[in-house]
């Protein structure tokens, strides 16, 4: 049906102003708010629990955690949870924390295809005690620090060089 004068009757008056007010207000994306990591993450066995609050009008389709590890471009999407009306939450494995840290951001859509992108978020990582040793996997050293002696060259003031070796 296409409207193209006001309507009237003895209760309401409806204008175009109100469908043209309604169409664009139904055309809105998704907001994501109160996008909450916790202060710090520790690697404790636990997952993580992210949050978010996420409305719109429409309805959400969808909502996708999309985490970044750090030194790598790839992006992992985790799919998030309706927790309540609007509040959504996903779990981040524990395997996934490590010294390498991580940024996410979210991605929602609406029931009419109009999509939302947080901004990219990150917070601190808290690993063990025992977590950052040379036999870390992350180390440049595995196996440890080799002891062997080391060849120096050093210079006299007469300009002669003797050869040292330091243990």
């Amino acid at each position: 049906m296409v409207l193209s004068k006001d309507v009237n009757s003895d209760s309401f008056a409806v204008g175009l102003g109100f469908f043209n007010a309604t169409q664009s207000l139904l055309a809105e994306s998704p907001v994501i708010s109160d996008f909450d990591f916790s202060g710090i993450i520790e690697k404790n066995g636990d997952p993580a629990v992210l949050s978010a609050t996420i409305y719109d009008l429409n309805g959400i389709s969808e909502a996708n955690l999309y985490l970044q590890i750090g030194g790598s471009s790839e992006e992992l999407i985790f799919p998030m949870s309706r927790v309540s009306s609007s509040h959504y939450e996903v779990l981040i494995p524990d395997s996934l924390i490590g010294p390498n840290n991580f940024r996410a951001r979210i991605v929602s859509v609406d029931n009419m295809s109009y999509s939302t992108t947080s901004e990219y978020v990150s917070t601190q990582i808290q690993l063990s005690n025992n977590e950052l040793t040379m036999t870390n996997k992350y180390s440049a050293y595995p196996d440890g620090i080799e002891k062997r002696g080391v060849e120096a060259y050093v210079m006299a003031i007469s300009g002669k060089e003797y050869n040292a070796r330091i243990f």
